[in-house]
């Protein structure tokens, strides 16, 4: 039984989802395949409604999938709820699971977007609703994993 963010062979993606029981790992299955075949809208749908689920995995992959869903459709105040959701679930524990660990990834990349936007570090921290000092603090790692050193250079990146 193929899990959330399981790989599965080129090409075969609905099948697999279509072999999961039923549940909420096959819903948000469902809706990162939405989300990533262009129907960010529908994704949004589908993932709303886990976005406080008693899960913690299933609940950040729909914080996830919300969030950049939103951030597509250019809603960024929609994107601020499914942040705010993350924030809580890391607050509440374990910054060692994956899933915490791929929520990280995600607000750093959420910053990048905003960044290329040319929102400033003030605007980001407020829209996120983050202390500006993380904002910094994701934005340096993802330039640093990016091999990028000035915020014009995180800019063209992202834009390419």
């Amino acid at each position: 039984m193929p899990l959330m963010n399981t790989p599965f062979e080129p090409g075969y993606c609905v099948q697999t989802i279509e072999n999961m029981r039923p549940g909420p790992k096959k819903d948000i299955a469902l809706a990162e395949y939405h989300y990533f075949s262009g129907q960010a809208e529908k994704a949004m749908r589908e993932t709303e409604g886990y976005l406080t689920a008693q899960d913690s995995a299933v609940r950040l992959s729909a914080c996830w999938i919300f969030a950049y869903s939103c951030l597509t459709m250019g809603r960024i105040d929609h994107a601020r709820r499914a942040l705010q959701q993350i924030k809580n679930t890391l607050a509440d524990g374990g910054k060692t699971s994956p899933a915490v660990r791929a929520m990280e990834a995600f607000v750093a990349f959420a910053a990048a977007v905003l960044v290329a936007r040319n929102w400033t570090n003030q605007e980001i921290a407020q829209y996120l609703n983050l202390s500006i000092n993380t904002v910094k603090h994701h934005l340096s790692k993802a330039m640093k994993k990016l091999n990028v050193s000035h915020r014009k250079d995180l800019k063209q990146y992202m834009l390419q």
